[in-house]
This record gives C-alpha cells, sequence and structure tokens, in this order.
C-alpha cells in the first residue's frame, strides 16, 4: 500500500524534471563570469604553490593546496564570486601567522602580474583574496595529529579548521560519486542541488544547513527511492524538504553517517534550535508541496505570485487552503525548571 502512494506521487512529481534543469541553468553562472574566477583561483594556487616551494613565511609550513566548494564540484550559483581553496599546514596557525600568509599569496600574484590590484582579508576560517571580479577564500586546516596542541585564544577555531579538514573529504566523496553515475544522473545532481542552494539563499530558516550536508542529502533523496532505485527529478526535490520535514536531522532521530567522515552524523555541527527552524521550515513547505502544482513552484522559485511572499513567515492561501507558519518546539533551558526545587516542590 505505502508504495502504491509512493509511486503515485514520484509520478505526478515527475512532470517537474524539465522545469527544474530550465531553473538550474537560470542559477547557473556565465561561462565569462565563471572563467574569471576559475582564472583567479589559478592564480592564487599559484600563489600559494610557490610558497610551498620556497617556505618564505615565518611559522608557516604548507603540507597540501586543495580546491574545494562550489567550484569544483561545479554545483556554483550566478551571482557567487567566491572560490575555496584549503590549504593544510604542518605548524600551528596564529591570527599573525595566517595573515602574513595572505599578504604573501597577495605578493606573490602581483609579482606574476603588476597589474593585479588585489587584497588579502582576514576570516575566522583564514583569509580571503579579493579583487573587484572575483574572490578566494583561503579556508586553513592543521594536519589532525596537530589538534591537541592548539590554544583557543592563539590559534584559529579548532571547529572551523576541522571543518576546513572535511571539505577536502567532501570533495574527494563528490567527484568518487561523479565517477560511478551516467552523464546524465549527474547532470540531474547538479541541477538538484542548484535548486535546492537556491531555495536555501531565499530561505535564512535554512542557512545553517551547511553546503555539504545539502549536497549529500540531495543525492540521498534522488538515489534511494523504492527498492533504493534512482527516482525523478521533480520527485527528489519534493522528497529533500520530506527528509528534513520528517525530523531525521533532530536529536535521538535515525543517523544519517557521513560518507567521508563516518564517525560524524549529517548535520553534527547545527545548533538545537537550528536543527528545530530547518525540520518546522521543512514542513510548512511539504504542506505546500501538497496543495499542488503552484504550491510546488512556489517553493522552486517559478511562480510569479508569490516571488515576493515570504512563505516560511507569512500564512499562504492555496485555494481553500490556508497554511500558516509553525511554532518552534524548541526553547533555550526549557528544561531548567525541573531542576528547580521552587518549581516542583509540593504547594
Amino acid at each position: 500500500m505505502y508504495k502504491s502512494i509512493f509511486d503515485d506521487s514520484l509520478k505526478n512529481d515527475s512532470q517537474f524534471n524539465s522545469e527544474i534543469i530550465e531553473r538550474a541553468a537560470n542559477l547557473t553562472p556565465s561561462l565569462d563570469a565563471y572563467a574569471k574566477v576559475l582564472e583567479f583561483t589559478e592564480k592564487v594556487k599559484a600563489a600559494l604553490q610557490k610558497e610551498m616551494e620556497k617556505n618564505t613565511v615565518p611559522d608557516v609550513k604548507i603540507e597540501s593546496i586543495s580546491l574545494v566548494g562550489s567550484y569544483s564540484t561545479d554545483t556554483v550559483l550566478c551571482g557567487n564570486l567566491k572560490s575555496d581553496i584549503v590549504v593544510q599546514l604542518s605548524t600551528l596557525p596564529s591570527f599573525e601567522t595566517v595573515n602574513a600568509l595572505g599578504n604573501k599569496v597577495v605578493e606573490n600574484v602581483r609579482k606574476a602580474n603588476p597589474k593585479d590590484v588585489s587584497t588579502s582579508v582576514a576570516q575566522e576560517y583564514g583569509c580571503c583574496i579579493m579583487t573587484p571580479n572575483a574572490q578566494v577564500k583561503i579556508l586553513i586546516t592543521i594536519l589532525p595529529e596537530n589538534s591537541t596542541k592548539l590554544e583557543p585564544q592563539l590559534h584559529l577555531s579548532e571547529q572551523i579548521m576541522m571543518k576546513n579538514f572535511f571539505a577536502i573529504r567532501h570533495v574527494t566523496w563528490f567527484k568518487t560519486i561523479e565517477q560511478g553515475i551516467t552523464p546524465e544522473f549527474l547532470l540531474e545532481l547538479k541541477a538538484l542541488i542548484r535548486v535546492i542552494k537556491d531555495v536555501r539563499n531565499r530561505y535564512e530558516e535554512f542557512r545553517s544547513l551547511s553546503i555539504w550536508a545539502l549536497q549529500y542529502l540531495a543525492y540521498y533523496a534522488i538515489s534511494n527511492g523504492p527498492n533504493r532505485e534512482r527516482i525523478s527529478l521533480g520527485a527528489a526535490f519534493r522528497r529533500f524538504f520530506e527528509i528534513l520535514a520528517s525530523g531525521i536531522l533532530l536529536p535521538k532521530a535515525m543517523v544519517l553517517n557521513d560518507p567521508a567522515s563516518s564517525t560524524y552524523r549529517i548535520g553534527w555541527d547545527m545548533s538545537y534550535n537550528d536543527m528545530d527552524l530547518v525540520c518546522m521550515t521543512a514542513q510548512v513547505f511539504t504542506q505546500i508541496f501538497a496543495t499542488g502544482d503552484n504550491g510546488y513552484r512556489a517553493i522552486l522559485g517559478t511562480n510569479p505570485d508569490t516571488t515576493n511572499l515570504d512563505l516560511a513567515k507569512t500564512t499562504s492561501t492555496w485555494g481553500d487552503i490556508e497554511i500558516t507558519p509553525l511554532q518552534a518546539a524548541f526553547e533555550e533551558n526549557c528544561m531548567e525548571p525541573c531542576y528547580n526545587d521552587d518549581v516542583i516542590a509540593p504547594q
């Protein structure tokens, strides 16, 4: 019975396959914009490789340089002029040494091209090499065995550097998946990731969901249908939000392990409030999906009647159906009264 209902839903959603492909194409940067970012990224990468060979910055020793992020997986959205490079150090990165590394990168880029006007700006993840037309985020990480030597007030955040370290594994996982699926499947997967990223950009309630978690859940949604068969692109878009609405990221829920770091679950870096907000908003979206094609297109971003309507925060009407935002289930310190004698003492 369940399979019959599920199959009917998948058939109805498959009509949106071409609309999602078209929507994803509209969200893809132009070849010119894409090329400019990649060209500058290669210059920054070359500058880093030069420093890796020469080792001129005191207390900085580069172990590896890896291109990661949306430009690496070809799932970037138009308007995003930032690429990501993870730089792994064998030394411990203080704020001063990372700043010095950023300045050295700019110096090396300018030596190769005297007309270059790039600058380095310190960030919590490392530094950002910036020009008017492109930016490269240098994400600093360290060798795992050096994590016990970090000092919180002196070095970059251990948690941030751990995320940067995992970014290398995540790109490796994505590249492995690319090699094992058909070109048609890869096109649909990248389209699905792009349109979901767009939803994440339009609705702040989903922004605590990391890009990696989004990418993996998109792959999970499209490749794990009935009998673990691949489902249509249109069905996968709806199913992504149904998975979130089921509470899969909530504490004590069934765990989706990170395939690139099996001791961590997908969404491990989210707060309880973030988990609740993502689940709650996805539940509202699931209700909107159920209203029909107009609701589906509203979430996809192709319904002109809902362009300026915040579906997560305001009541929306679909024919005779009215859908209102849900109330948060999680509250900070919600368990404190249970430990207060004045509250639980008998009257």
